[in-house]
């Protein structure tokens, strides 16, 4: 997507931790995956699925995608209480990846839709250091 530029620049993932792109084959038209964990279980409860295809299917041309948004108290400690501060910045961002999503370079558009009356305010740190 040239919205987002190229992808394999990054040598990081959200996790902070180094990824060696070089390990990965993106042309690889295989049906199978080296990584994928074996489950029996599944494969004995679903065995009619051994065989099973999947009809192509359109993906939609928009979609939308209603949020529920949770703040941690030091988000509102850092940004501000009122309408204008937290809430608000958090909403700014929603709006800012909202419009990465309906570029005009991606083929199912994403609408995030949330509802800053609707934020939760966590009363506590989520997560303590």
């Amino acid at each position: 997507l040239e919205a987002f530029g190229n992808m394999k620049r990054g040598k990081r993932n959200a996790f902070d931790e180094h990824i060696d792109w070089d390990d990965y084959n993106f042309d690889d038209d295989s049906d199978d995956y080296d990584d994928a964990a074996d489950n029996p279980e599944f494969e004995q409860l679903f065995a009619e699925l051994k065989n099973a295809e999947i009809d192509a299917v359109d993906p939609p041309k928009k979609l939308q995608l209603n949020l529920n948004v949770y703040m941690d108290k030091n988000w509102m400690e850092d940004f501000g209480k009122s309408r204008f501060g937290g809430p608000a910045v958090a909403q700014r961002i929603i709006k800012h990846a909202s419009n990465l999503f309906l570029h005009d370079t991606v083929n199912t558009k994403i609408d995030l839709l949330s509802d800053p009356d609707s934020f939760i305010i966590s009363e506590e740190h989520i997560l303590p250091y």
